[in-house]
């Protein structure tokens, strides 16, 4: 079964959606006897921490942001204001953070933002990291239309 579907099965769509589109609310926590608990929790790309205990168990847009922001500002941003185009490739949620800072997308209006997994994006940025034009998809408008629809079809209700 899908793991993106499942949940509306315990939960309705309006929650579902809410936590994967909103800002501020997360989902419950991963419960230690979840059957992929162990597997995240002791996976080899975690070697280096967190500790298990140390794990948020669930995290909201808001959350991602926090967590990542500091690995922008500190990493990225001087590499493009020494001059190098940088590439990003990152979880769904992480670029919608990154988008939501340089789009200056609203805490209410991050939840109509979609973006359309395996299709690369541009930003035009200043010597500042600033966004001087909008993201720019590199794909057509089709392609790009169609995965978004793919991804919103996710959490629509069956009919």
């Amino acid at each position: 079964m899908n793991s993106r579907i499942f949940p509306i099965a315990n939960y309705t769509c309006v929650q579902v959606r809410e936590w994967r589109r909103g800002y501020d609310a997360a989902p419950p926590p991963m419960r230690t006897d979840h059957a992929y608990y162990d597997a995240v929790v002791n996976s080899p790309i975690y070697a280096d921490g967190p500790a298990p205990e140390q794990f948020p168990g669930t995290e909201s847009l808001e959350m991602t942001i926090a967590r990542t922001l500091p690995f922008w500002t500190e990493i990225i941003v001087p590499r493009i204001k020494a001059g190098d185009r940088v590439l990003i490739c990152a979880h769904s949620n992480s670029l919608r953070g990154l988008v939501k800072l340089l789009s200056r997308i609203s805490d209410y209006d991050i939840p109509s933002l979609t973006i359309p997994m395996g299709i690369p994006f541009v930003y035009q940025l200043d010597e500042d990291a600033e966004a001087v034009q909008p993201m720019r998809f590199l794909a057509d408008d089709e392609t790009v239309r169609a995965a978004v629809e793919a991804i919103e079809a996710q959490i629509k209700p069956p009919t």
